[in-house]
């Protein structure tokens, strides 16, 4: 057996055969789809498998985290104190919420931090 050392590049070539993101960017932003509604059905179809569907012992964690920025221009960037780094840095601010038991651990949704002008 051969090591793996680009998985998520396979993964891609059978998802998307493109050699570049245009592909996927042009869905995202050109074509008309809800992503609230996939997600619901998303979260839908994960509670038809004994592997992946919730149990009452079940939590939900809310966090959130941050994706660095240089540019000014990008929606909702700005100044964020990050404690991990015990400073402000330049970026944008996501949070998200996972459900999480002892079998599974799965995304429920996120949103991007809208921070006000200052």
């Amino acid at each position: 057996m051969r090591p793996v050392t680009r998985p998520y590049q396979g993964i891609s070539n059978h998802v998307l055969p493109a050699k570049s993101e245009c592909p996927l960017n042009k869905y995202l932003t050109e074509y008309d789809w809800d992503e609230d509604q996939l997600n619901s059905k998303r979260l839908e179809l994960l509670q038809q498998t004994n592997d992946t569907n919730w149990s009452s012992d079940g939590v939900v964690i809310i966090d959130d985290t941050f994706t660095y920025k240089t540019g000014e221009r990008i929606p909702n960037v700005g100044k964020f104190y990050d404690h991990t780094v015990r400073g402000y840095i330049w970026g944008q601010n996501l949070i998200y919420a996972l459900y999480a038991d002892e079998k599974t651990t799965c995304p429920l949704g996120f949103r991007l931090y809208e921070k006000d002008a200052q």
